[in-house]
């Protein structure tokens, strides 16, 4: 629908994001930017290599800044909300 917009895909690993969201990028990897996947089971389960995988969001928001995607206060923003 949108093929000029990119798209950060933010899921977890309790049902088949990881899956979904590599399969996703696969068919339109100029608009994928990145996939974000939140540990929310007791393991670690199968991501794929252009996938993080996170166990607190203060992880994802700093990855995220390193990305270029957000700013310092924004991580800190969701650092303070933790």
């Amino acid at each position: 629908t949108y093929p000029q917009r990119q798209f950060i895909l933010i899921g977890d690993n309790g049902q088949k994001d990881p899956q979904i969201y590599h399969q996703i990028q696969r068919e339109f990897p100029a608009q994928v930017k990145g996939i974000l996947i939140h540990n929310v089971q007791d393991q670690k389960t199968e991501t794929f290599a252009d996938q993080l995988l996170f166990d607190q969001a203060s992880e994802a928001a700093e990855f995220a800044h390193k990305q270029g995607w957000i700013s310092a206060k924004d991580v800190q923003s969701v650092k303070n909300a933790q």
